[in-house]
């Protein structure tokens, strides 16, 4: 049965959308909208909403909690996956009409330092775990970036190999 996380909403990462009138910077949030934002909780369904765990193909949204610091698997406009690392813990914004979770991350890309807004309720960002690599791998080498390809097939070769082995044996 799929768990639920409940996130309280706390000012430090609480975002609302600018008004393009707005100057550039931070949207101020009045000490009501403030309590309110501490007070109201968040509710997150997941991160286990198919069986064993994990999305039944790479894209499906699913509600994973990433922290600062891990690495990820992020989905690129250029429809290739790559791997990122998670900036923060994450904001609560507006994506696709409605309130989800959503998180700054960064990779390099050619000698540069590239930034990106990715949420696990969109489908667009995983975490780097075998099961999702192993997804990545039934999906195809064009679907993931050429230099991270490598570490997803290293693993699937790994895991086929000790899947023979136990076939073998009578497992």
């Amino acid at each position: 049965m799929p768990k639920s996380t409940t996130l309280p909403l706390i000012g430090a990462i609480f975002r609302r959308k600018r008004d393009p009138a707005q100057a550039n910077g931070l949207t101020s949030v009045s000490s009501n909208e403030s309590t309110e934002a501490h007070t109201l909780p968040y509710f997150l369904e997941g991160p286990l909403i198919a069986p064993g765990g994990t999305p039944g193909w790479a894209t499906q949204p699913w509600h994973y909690v990433f922290n600062d610091g891990d690495v990820a698997w992020a989905l690129g406009g250029n429809g290739r996956w790559r791997l990122v690392t998670v900036v923060g813990d994450g904001f609560i914004d507006e994506i696709e009409n409605r309130k989800q979770i959503a998180y700054n991350v960064t990779w390099a890309s050619g000698g540069v330092t590239m930034r990106g807004t990715f949420a696990p309720g969109c489908g667009d960002i995983k975490p780097n775990t075998l099961a999702i690599r192993r997804l990545l791998y039934d999906e195809g080498v064009r679907r993931v970036e050429r230099r991270d390809w490598e570490q997803v097939l290293d693993d699937n070769i790994q895991l086929e190999s000790t899947e023979s082995a136990g076939s073998e044996s009578g497992e």
